[in-house]
Protein backbone atom coordinates (compact mmCIF):
# COMPACT_ATOMS: atom_id res chain seq x y z
CA UNK A 1 0.00 0.00 0.00
CA UNK A 2 2.83 2.35 0.84
CA UNK A 3 4.34 1.63 -2.58
CA UNK A 4 1.13 2.67 -4.30
CA UNK A 5 0.89 5.87 -2.21
CA UNK A 6 4.55 6.68 -2.96
CA UNK A 7 3.92 6.09 -6.66
CA UNK A 8 0.92 8.45 -6.58
CA UNK A 9 2.96 11.06 -4.70
CA UNK A 10 5.62 10.91 -7.41
CA UNK A 11 2.97 11.29 -10.14
CA UNK A 12 1.49 14.35 -8.45
CA UNK A 13 4.86 15.85 -7.49
CA UNK A 14 4.83 18.67 -10.08
CA UNK A 15 1.07 19.16 -10.02
CA UNK A 16 -0.13 22.30 -8.22
CA UNK A 17 -2.09 21.45 -5.09
CA UNK A 18 -5.70 22.51 -5.49
CA UNK A 19 -8.90 21.05 -4.05
CA UNK A 20 -9.55 19.38 -7.42
CA UNK A 21 -6.14 17.71 -7.60
CA UNK A 22 -6.33 16.60 -3.96
CA UNK A 23 -9.72 15.02 -4.61
CA UNK A 24 -8.48 13.38 -7.81
CA UNK A 25 -5.43 12.00 -6.00
CA UNK A 26 -7.56 10.60 -3.17
CA UNK A 27 -10.04 9.04 -5.63
CA UNK A 28 -7.23 7.53 -7.67
CA UNK A 29 -5.61 6.13 -4.52
CA UNK A 30 -8.90 4.52 -3.46
CA UNK A 31 -9.41 2.98 -6.90
CA UNK A 32 -5.83 1.68 -7.02
CA UNK A 33 -6.08 0.20 -3.52
CA UNK A 34 -9.39 -1.51 -4.35
CA UNK A 35 -7.85 -2.98 -7.50
CA UNK A 36 -4.82 -4.10 -5.49
CA UNK A 37 -7.06 -5.96 -3.01
CA UNK A 38 -8.97 -7.58 -5.89
CA UNK A 39 -5.72 -8.87 -7.35
CA UNK A 40 -4.61 -10.21 -3.95
CA UNK A 41 -7.95 -12.04 -3.61
CA UNK A 42 -7.37 -13.56 -7.07
CA UNK A 43 -4.21 -15.15 -5.72
CA UNK A 44 -1.51 -12.80 -6.97
CA UNK A 45 1.46 -12.06 -4.76
CA UNK A 46 1.89 -8.63 -3.20
CA UNK A 47 4.61 -7.62 -5.66
CA UNK A 48 2.67 -8.87 -8.67
CA UNK A 49 -0.45 -6.99 -7.55
CA UNK A 50 1.46 -3.74 -7.03
CA UNK A 51 3.16 -4.08 -10.41
CA UNK A 52 -0.14 -4.77 -12.14
CA UNK A 53 -1.87 -1.80 -10.47
CA UNK A 54 0.93 0.58 -11.40
CA UNK A 55 1.17 -0.66 -14.98
CA UNK A 56 -2.61 -0.53 -15.52
CA UNK A 57 -3.01 3.00 -14.28
CA UNK A 58 0.20 4.27 -15.90
CA UNK A 59 0.48 8.02 -16.15
CA UNK A 60 -2.08 10.62 -15.15
CA UNK A 61 -1.72 12.84 -18.20
CA UNK A 62 -5.37 12.53 -19.27
CA UNK A 63 -6.59 13.25 -15.75
CA UNK A 64 -4.33 16.30 -15.51
CA UNK A 65 -5.58 17.63 -18.84
CA UNK A 66 -9.17 17.38 -17.59
CA UNK A 67 -8.24 19.12 -14.34
CA UNK A 68 -6.43 21.92 -16.18
CA UNK A 69 -9.55 22.59 -18.23
CA UNK A 70 -11.69 22.51 -15.10
CA UNK A 71 -9.48 24.90 -13.16
CA UNK A 72 -10.63 28.47 -13.19
CA UNK A 73 -8.58 31.61 -13.03
CA UNK A 74 -10.01 32.28 -9.57
CA UNK A 75 -8.16 29.33 -8.06
CA UNK A 76 -4.88 30.55 -9.52
CA UNK A 77 -5.45 34.01 -8.06
CA UNK A 78 -6.40 32.50 -4.68
CA UNK A 79 -3.12 30.55 -4.65
CA UNK A 80 -1.14 33.76 -5.15
CA UNK A 81 -3.03 35.45 -2.32
CA UNK A 82 -1.49 32.85 0.01
CA UNK A 83 2.01 33.34 -1.41
CA UNK A 84 5.04 33.28 0.87
CA UNK A 85 5.94 36.81 1.92
CA UNK A 86 9.46 38.16 2.31
CA UNK A 87 8.98 38.31 6.11
CA UNK A 88 7.98 34.64 6.22
CA UNK A 89 11.01 33.78 4.11
CA UNK A 90 13.39 35.64 6.44
CA UNK A 91 11.74 34.00 9.44
CA UNK A 92 12.17 30.56 7.84
CA UNK A 93 15.82 31.24 6.98
CA UNK A 94 16.42 32.24 10.59
CA UNK A 95 14.86 28.99 11.74
CA UNK A 96 17.12 27.09 9.36
CA UNK A 97 20.17 28.78 10.90
CA UNK A 98 18.96 27.90 14.42
CA UNK A 99 18.27 24.34 13.25
CA UNK A 100 21.77 23.97 11.83
CA UNK A 101 23.33 25.36 15.03
CA UNK A 102 21.25 23.15 17.33
CA UNK A 103 21.89 20.08 15.22
CA UNK A 104 25.64 20.64 15.15
CA UNK A 105 25.65 21.39 18.90
CA UNK A 106 23.80 18.13 19.58
CA UNK A 107 26.24 16.15 17.46
CA UNK A 108 29.20 17.87 19.12
CA UNK A 109 27.83 17.00 22.58
CA UNK A 110 27.42 13.35 21.59
CA UNK A 111 30.99 13.21 20.28
CA UNK A 112 32.39 15.10 23.30
CA UNK A 113 30.68 12.65 25.65
CA UNK A 114 33.14 9.93 24.66
CA UNK A 115 36.12 12.18 25.31
CA UNK A 116 34.73 13.22 28.68
CA UNK A 117 34.14 9.60 29.60
CA UNK A 118 37.72 8.68 28.71
CA UNK A 119 39.08 11.66 30.68
CA UNK A 120 37.05 10.85 33.79
CA UNK A 121 37.72 7.10 33.51
CA UNK A 122 41.50 7.59 33.36
CA UNK A 123 41.91 10.54 35.72
CA UNK A 124 39.12 10.55 38.32
CA UNK A 125 36.39 7.89 38.49
CA UNK A 126 34.91 5.74 35.73
CA UNK A 127 31.46 5.73 37.37
CA UNK A 128 31.38 9.52 37.37
CA UNK A 129 32.70 9.50 33.81
CA UNK A 130 29.91 7.19 32.71
CA UNK A 131 27.32 9.41 34.39
CA UNK A 132 28.67 12.56 32.73
CA UNK A 133 28.86 10.77 29.37
CA UNK A 134 25.20 9.77 29.53
CA UNK A 135 24.22 13.30 30.55
CA UNK A 136 26.07 14.74 27.54
CA UNK A 137 24.53 12.16 25.20
CA UNK A 138 21.04 12.87 26.55
CA UNK A 139 21.58 16.60 26.16
CA UNK A 140 22.93 16.14 22.61
CA UNK A 141 20.06 13.88 21.56
CA UNK A 142 17.63 16.39 23.06
CA UNK A 143 19.12 19.16 20.92
CA UNK A 144 18.94 16.97 17.80
CA UNK A 145 15.33 15.92 18.33
CA UNK A 146 13.93 19.32 19.28
CA UNK A 147 15.72 21.09 16.45
CA UNK A 148 14.45 18.51 13.95
CA UNK A 149 10.88 18.83 15.17
CA UNK A 150 10.97 22.63 15.09
CA UNK A 151 12.44 22.63 11.59
CA UNK A 152 9.88 20.20 10.18
CA UNK A 153 7.00 22.15 11.75
CA UNK A 154 8.15 25.44 10.24
CA UNK A 155 8.84 23.80 6.88
CA UNK A 156 5.36 22.27 6.81
CA UNK A 157 3.80 25.75 7.05
CA UNK A 158 5.44 26.80 3.79
CA UNK A 159 4.94 23.60 1.78
CA UNK A 160 2.90 23.88 -1.42
CA UNK A 161 2.70 27.66 -1.28
CA UNK A 162 3.91 29.80 -4.17
CA UNK A 163 6.42 32.60 -3.72
CA UNK A 164 6.71 35.81 -5.66
CA UNK A 165 9.64 37.25 -7.57
CA UNK A 166 10.84 39.38 -4.63
CA UNK A 167 11.26 36.29 -2.43
CA UNK A 168 13.01 34.45 -5.25
CA UNK A 169 15.50 37.32 -5.74
CA UNK A 170 16.20 37.57 -2.02
CA UNK A 171 16.73 33.80 -1.87
CA UNK A 172 19.37 34.09 -4.59
CA UNK A 173 21.09 36.84 -2.56
CA UNK A 174 20.96 34.74 0.59
CA UNK A 175 22.32 31.73 -1.24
Amino acid sequence: MKTIRDYLDSLFLNVPTTPETKKAKEDLAAIMEDHYHELIEQGKSEHEAIGAVISEFGSIDELLQELQVAQSEDTAEEAWLDAITIDEAFDFWGKIRRFAFSLSLGIALCIASLGIFLFFANEIDSGLGLLVMFMFVALGVGFIITSGLNYSASKRKLNDRPFDQEVKQEARKQL
